[in-house]
């Protein structure tokens, strides 16, 4: 006859250690098993006790008798000795590795600054960052040419999830403009910083003033790359907005707005 285990109902934390191994012979004396039978505690020291039980179960079937004792990280068991050689073993392998650490949440990415960079193919003066010559590259073989640096701005984020307004009025020629940056830093499938970005850029002020540039985008953004947010063109003038996300540590920590251009 084999024993029924019984994982959940005796967890030792709420019944106490001698009160399971009570409960486990009783139900042994109540099974009249004719093989003798020995009660074993295996300790656990990666693998969670509760988790590796049910996978014992599901190899060694109902074979054994188990409660979990969640304060040691143990497993409690009542079976006869081939059984209790099988589930050592199979312990033992369960325990051999740390369990993997899973990605970082969006609260444990570490603070960055958010850099944003406007290029614009007329109208501007300032020169790009040596940085952002791949991008120029890139962009050269798209048929964008001439870009040059119109304005950037920058703020520190102390964590994803939390979200960023940035603005900045630029002079592109003898005009002022006015640059919006809205977005949210959080985490991707990946593990890794995605941001979802809008960027909107006016000429003028109030009712008059002649929208530039607007785009909206969500694109995975890995630390210390440029990343380009997108591309429009107004007044016969290509924009390329290009964000890059730098850990805090990396650099000091303030609040960066250059107007170019003039």
């Amino acid at each position: 006859m084999m024993f029924r285990w019984s994982l959940v109902p005796l967890r030792v934390a709420a019944v106490g250690f001698a009160l399971a191994a009570s409960t486990l012979l009783s139900g042994h004396v109540q099974a009249q098993e004719s093989a003798p039978s020995t009660l074993k505690v295996f300790h656990l020291k990666n693998a969670s006790a509760d988790d590796a039980g049910q996978l014992v179960v599901q190899v060694l079937g109902d074979s054994l008798r188990m409660a979990v004792d969640e304060r040691t990280n143990s497993l409690i068991v009542l079976g006869g000795d081939e059984s209790l050689q099988q589930m050592e073993q199979l312990l033992m392998e369960l325990d051999s590795q740390p369990a993997k650490a899973a990605p970082p949440s969006a609260t444990q990415l570490p603070p960055v600054q958010v850099r944003i960079f406007w290029l614009l193919s007329e109208g501007a003066n300032g020169a790009p960052p040596e940085g952002l010559k791949p991008v120029l590259e890139e962009m050269k073989e798209l048929g964008i040419e001439n870009l040059r640096l119109a304005g950037q701005m920058s703020v520190n984020v102390s964590g994803a999830g939390r979200p960023v307004l940035i603005r900045s009025r630029p002079m592109i020629g003898q005009e002022e403009c006015l640059l919006e940056f809205e977005g949210q830093v959080r985490t991707g499938n990946s593990g890794r910083p995605l941001m979802e970005a809008r960027i909107s850029c006016k000429a003028g002020d109030g009712e008059g003033a002649a929208e530039i540039a607007a785009l909206d985008s969500t694109i995975d953004a890995p630390l210390n790359q440029f990343i380009v947010l997108g591309t429009t063109t107004a007044g016969g003038a290509n924009s390329v907005f290009v964000m890059q996300l730098v850990p805090k540590d990396k650099q000091e920590p303030k609040t960066i707005e250059r107007d170019l251009g003039r």
